[in-house]
């Protein structure tokens, strides 16, 4: 894609990194659409971005505590999200 690549640990610090000046980044609109509009930063038109931001999220609990309520709920809300 490019001669020169960063990386950063989460979205926060790119969005920060490219507000700065350095480079470009892809981030959910929902996150940087008040940044876009203060005109800070630029949305890009990219013909990769046919389909909405997706986030994959991982669960991990330890297997020596039981869940707790508000974890069950938790659990049984997040397995009801269809991507």
């Amino acid at each position: 894609m490019a001669d020169s690549v960063w990386q950063t640990e989460n979205a926060i610090s790119a969005m920060q990194l490219v507000s700065s000046g350095i480079g470009w980044t892809a981030l959910p609109v929902e996150m940087v659409r008040d940044v876009i509009e203060s005109g800070v930063l630029t949305r890009l038109a990219l013909d990769f971005e046919s389909q909405p931001w997706q986030q994959g999220v991982d669960i991990a609990w330890s297997t020596q505590h039981p869940l707790g309520p508000a974890a069950k709920v938790l659990l049984q809300l997040l397995r009801t999200i269809k991507l």
